[in-house]
């Protein structure tokens, strides 16, 4: 009975000294988290939330606090009107201490554009200040302060929109600007007869278009519109007025001087060197006879 006492005791010591407590082995061991921020005045107070539990605010540029090994949500809240960049991200802790920076500033807002319009794949482009987004999708967005900003859209080839510059204010608030691209066609006007160099012109809805080429071309929607031929004067065109769309793009244009127009010129051009000769003769014979009475008093 002794031997079997002191065999228990050996083995209960044994089991001591080589098996580590199971408390022990099943413990994790805990690590350091630092969050550091910069941007916030001095002394300013502020939070952290881990994985929605807030932790004690801090005065200091740093909060400090112990983990195990794990992934953890972090969301820091604004500040007297000044948000953490970022203010949501994750933590992963796996055998070591973790330091993360943020930076305070004024808050950033989704400045956001989208398209209609234009097809699958067209490149599109947005510039603000100095920032220019280019895109192949629907949209593009950026991220600004409150304030008021002005934007230009970049043309695309084969498309037109109407507010390519505007202005938008950000104010506490996402913006959304929707921007709506119409495809376009090129109609050309081409035009013989006229001298070289001469003017002339193409009226289409109110909107007149002028050369001194050989023809003009504009970009519109597609559609039809009426127009009208705009000549120098004592030219004649055919057609002179018509309707242009997506079948009709370029129009031939004839200007041709008419031939009355052309004999009236010469008409007007033989009576006024008719009256300049009969206007010499009739003065050439008011001297002569003039000349003629003074003799006839000399002899007298």
């Amino acid at each position: 009975m002794q031997r079997v006492v002191r065999i228990i005791a050996v083995l209960i010591v044994f089991a001591i000294i080589i098996i580590p407590p199971l408390s022990h082995s099943q413990s994790p061991s805990e690590y350091n988290v630092s969050i550091n921020e910069t941007g916030l005045p001095n002394g300013t107070a502020w939070q952290t939330y881990v994985n929605g539990a807030v932790l004690p605010a801090s005065n200091n540029s740093t909060i400090v606090f112990e983990a195990a090994n794990g992934t953890y949500s972090v969301r820091i809240p604004n500040v007297d009107g000044l948000e953490a960049v970022p203010n949501k991200f994750s933590i992963t802790i796996s055998g070591g201490n973790v330091s993360y920076n943020v930076v305070f500033g004024a808050p950033l807002y989704n400045v956001s554009f989208f398209e209609s319009g234009l097809t699958t794949g067209t490149i599109w482009n947005v510039t603000i200040g100095n920032n220019a987004e280019s895109s192949i999708n629907s949209s593009i967005t950026f991220h600004l302060k409150n304030g008021t900003y002005a934007y230009s859209v970049g043309r695309v080839t084969g498309a037109i929109i109407a507010n390519h510059n505007g202005s938008i204010t950000v104010n506490g608030r996402n913006v959304n600007v929707t921007l709506r691209f119409l495809v376009s066609v090129q109609f050309t006007f081409i035009e013989t007869g006229l001298p070289s160099g001469a003017h002339w012109g193409i009226k289409i809805n109110g909107t007149f278009y002028n050369s001194s080429s050989s023809f003009i071309s504009m970009n519109l929607t597609n559609g039809s519109y009426n127009f009208v031929v705009d000549l120098p004067s004592g030219y004649s065109a055919s057609p002179r007025n018509g309707v242009i769309n997506w079948n009709n793009t370029v129009v031939l244009i004839s200007a041709s001087s008419p031939i009355g127009y052309e004999i009236g010129i010469a008409v007007l051009i033989v009576i006024v060197t008719a009256l300049f000769i009969l206007r010499t003769k009739i003065k050439r014979k008011q001297r002569k006879t003039a000349k003629e009475a003074k003799s006839e008093e000399k002899r007298k």
